[in-house]
C-alpha cells in the first residue's frame, strides 16, 4: 500500500532503488507479455480446432448439429478475438514500461505479427512496419503508412522502399509522391 511514509522512503533510498523498481516493472510487464501471449496461442489453437471439427460436421462425417458447431466457432472466435484485444491494450498502456527489444522479440517469436506491427506503429518503428507490409503483399497499407509520415522528415524511408513501390503499385507510388492523381490523366 502506498503511504506517505512509503513515498518518502522511496525518495531516500535514491536512483539506484529507483532503477531497480523500473527494471522490475520491465520485468513484469514482459512476463505479462509473455503470458498474454500464450493465451493467444490457445485460443488460436482451440479456434482452429472449432473451425475443423465445424468442417467435418460440415461434411457430413462428425456427426451432430450444425447449429452447435457454429456457436463452438463463434464462442472460440470471440476468445481469441478477446485476447488479440487485451494484448493490443496492454502493450499500448505499459509501452513506456516495457523493453523494446524483449517485447519485439516475444512477439516475433510467437509469431504475433499483427501485434508486432502495433508495436511497430506505437514504437514509431515505420520501416519495420512499411518493409512487413509489403513482405505480407499489402502494398496499399504500405503506401497508406507512408502517406501517414510527413515525406520531407521520412524521406529516407520512401527512397529504401522505392523500388518494392513502384514495381508493385507504380501509378499509386508516384500519385502518393507527387499529389497527382495519374489515373486523370489522358495520354
Amino acid at each position: 500500500m502506498l503511504t506517505a511514509g512509503n513515498v518518502r522512503a522511496r525518495r531516500a533510498s535514491g536512483p539506484r532503488a529507483q532503477n531497480s523498481a523500473k527494471t522490475q516493472l520491465t520485468l513484469l510487464c514482459s512476463w505479462a507479455v509473455e503470458l498474454m501471449l500464450a493465451h493467444l496461442d490457445r485460443a488460436a489453437t482451440h479456434l482452429g480446432a472449432a473451425r475443423a471439427r465445424a468442417a467435418l460436421r460440415a461434411r457430413g462425417d462428425g456427426g451432430g448439429e450444425t447449429d452447435a458447431s457454429t456457436a463452438e466457432v463463434v464462442s472460440a472466435h470471440e476468445l481469441h478475438a478477446s485476447a488479440a484485444r487485451e494484448l493490443s491494450a496492454f502493450l499500448t498502456e505499459h509501452l513506456p514500461s516495457l523493453d523494446v527489444a524483449t517485447t519485439q522479440e516475444l512477439l516475433a517469436t510467437h509469431g504475433a505479427l499483427e501485434h508486432l506491427a502495433h508495436f511497430a506503429s506505437l514504437t514509431g518503428d515505420h520501416d519495420w512496419r512499411i518493409q512487413n507490409l509489403l513482405h505480407a503483399g499489402d502494398v496499399r497499407g504500405a503506401l497508406g503508412a507512408l502517406a501517414q509520415l510527413r515525406a520531407a522528415a521520412h524521406a529516407p524511408l520512401h527512397y529504401r522502399h522505392a523500388h518494392a513501390l513502384l514495381r508493385a503499385a507504380p501509378d499509386e507510388t508516384v500519385q502518393l509522391w507527387t499529389g497527382v492523381d495519374l489515373s486523370l490523366i489522358h495520354i
